[in-house]
């Protein structure tokens, strides 16, 4: 079976923001994905969230936007 590749996807800077403030509070990267599920922000390919996406985010993100994504699936 072939990865699926979707088009990058930005995120709103408000779910990126909210990502890094429950991360800060020391909330897993499991919590994290459910607290954006229960919100019903769709994730990266549309459909739930999960710790390895929120995880991938976050890593993306600190390591700077105009580095090139880890994976090219889960741009964030």
């Amino acid at each position: 079976m072939a990865a699926r590749l979707t088009p990058a996807r930005a995120l709103p800077a408000a779910v990126r923001a909210s990502m890094r403030e429950l991360r800060a509070a020391g909330a897993s990267f499991n919590a994290i994905a459910a607290a954006l599920n229960r919100r019903g922000v769709p994730g990266k390919g549309g459909g739930r969230w999960f710790a390895a996406s929120v995880r991938l985010c976050l890593l993306q993100e600190a390591h700077g936007s105009k580095q090139e994504p880890l994976f090219r699936s889960t741009q964030c």
